[in-house]
Formats: C-alpha cells, sequence, structure tokens
C-alpha cells in the first residue's frame, strides 16, 4: 500500500467523478482511500461489473452511494439504523469532504 498527499487524493477523486475509461475505473475501485472509491461509486459513466463489485464494498459509504448508481444492476438492502447514520447518507462532495470536522 502506498501512501499519496491529500493533492494526490483530491487528483484521484477528481479523475474517479467523471471516468470512463474502464482500466482506470478498475484501479480506483481498488483504491485504499474510501473517499476516492466513494466518488468512482457516484460517477454517471461508471462500468456496471465494477458498481456490482463495489457494492460488496467493506465500506458502507461506498457500497450505500454505489446502490444509487443507475449503473449497478444488483441489489443490497441495507439495515434502517445504518441509514439512520449521518455520514452514511452525507451528500457533501468529496472534494471538499472534511468527516474530523463534521458538524452534522
Amino acid at each position: 500500500m502506498v501512501f499519496i498527499t491529500k493533492q494526490e487524493i483530491k487528483a484521484e477523486i477528481k479523475k474517479a467523478k467523471d471516468c470512463r475509461d474502464i482500466s482506470t475505473q478498475k484501479e480506483l475501485a481498488n483504491s485504499y482511500y474510501i473517499n476516492v472509491r466513494r466518488a468512482l461509486a457516484k460517477n454517471p459513466y461508471l462500468n456496471s461489473s465494477i458498481a456490482n463489485k463495489l457494492l460488496l464494498d467493506p465500506s458502507i459509504n461506498v457500497s450505500y452511494r454505489v446502490s444509487k448508481n443507475s449503473n449497478c444492476t444488483n441489489k443490497r438492502e441495507f439495515p434502517i439504523e445504518l441509514l439512520d447514520h449521518k455520514c452514511i447518507t452525507c451528500e457533501v462532495d468529496e472534494l471538499v469532504l472534511d468527516c474530523e470536522n463534521c458538524h452534522q
């Protein structure tokens, strides 16, 4: 695992938001950084097989987001108590997201 700078993470997030290249999407889907995968999960051009893979992501923030993507063809049920958590349903853009200083 290679750690990258905040600036590099933001560049990965920007790429993830609208990338159309499947090999790049595959690479981003395996990112160590949740916000990169979360941004990819919301990408309107996300390949459906990658979307379905992200539906099983260990981070509920990622899997919930991709479940809302129209390219995700599989379904997943989420326990209601998880959906009550503001972090899961947060609408803040990943480029400005600052979970440590969130006041919600």
